[in-house]
C-alpha cells in the first residue's frame, strides 16, 4: 500500500508591494553619420571638418604660410584625414 506523505502547511508571507518601474525619458543624441565596410568613420562631419582644417594649418605652418597654396593644403589635409579614419 502506498502512504501518503503529509504535507507540511507553510505559511507566506504576503508579497511585497513592487513599485513601478518608470523609464526615465532621455534626449536623443546626436550620432554620427556611419557608413558599413572598410574604412567606416565614427566621427560626425563636424568633427572631420575640424580635423581637415586643423591639419590644413599645420600644413600651411610648415610651409610657412606662404600664400597661393590654400587649396593645395586643404586637399592635402583632407587626404591624410581620410587615410587615418
Amino acid at each position: 500500500m502506498a502512504t501518503s506523505k503529509s504535507k507540511a502547511k507553510s505559511k507566506k508571507k504576503p508579497a511585497a508591494k513592487k513599485k513601478p518601474t518608470v523609464k526615465k525619458k532621455t534626449k536623443a543624441k546626436n550620432k554620427p553619420a556611419t557608413k558599413s565596410g572598410p574604412g567606416a568613420s565614427s566621427i560626425s562631419a563636424a568633427e572631420k571638418q575640424r580635423l581637415i582644417q586643423e591639419t590644413a594649418y599645420f600644413i600651411a605652418q610648415q610651409r610657412g604660410f606662404a600664400p597661393g597654396n590654400e587649396i593645395q593644403d586643404w586637399l592635402i589635409a583632407e587626404k591624410k584625414v581620410n587615410e587615418i579614419i
